[in-house]
């Protein structure tokens, strides 16, 4: 059986009481895919950077793993 690379987008709004982050995202991932490569970037609309209140997004590929039967 051939593995199928997918794509995957986690987008990150951090405020101050809500935070589920990418990285949350990536280890939930990481227990049905096999991750192969990771693009992340974070911006934010003020002078303050991502950790007082902005956006991170990360663009995955990854492959599901095989299961054994």
């Amino acid at each position: 059986m051939t593995k199928t690379d997918e794509w995957f987008e986690f987008e990150e709004h951090r405020l101050h009481n809500k935070n589920n982050t990418v990285a949350n995202q990536l280890n939930e991932l990481s227990e049905t895919h096999e991750i192969i490569e990771v693009h992340y970037t974070s911006f934010s609309s003020s002078d303050w950077n991502v950790l007082a209140g902005g956006t991170t997004v990360a663009l995955v590929r990854a492959c599901k793993r095989e299961v054994a039967e």
